[in-house]
């Protein structure tokens, strides 16, 4: 992730936790929890095709 990059990430497999991180302009890294959440993937005509699940 570049510097001053977001990304917001799902973590964990059965039990999750969303979490939100942060690089600065000098490259430290912030992480924070933001509570559980269930990652649902996309599937169907819009989704994911067969055997390309993550």
């Amino acid at each position: 992730m570049k510097p001053g990059g977001i990304m917001v990430i799902p973590v964990g497999s059965d039990s999750q936790e969303l979490y939100k991180v942060k690089k600065d302009s000098e490259g430290k890294i912030y992480k924070k929890r933001k509570g559980g959440v269930a990652f649902v993937p996309l599937i169907g005509k819009y989704g994911f095709r067969k055997g390309l699940e993550c």
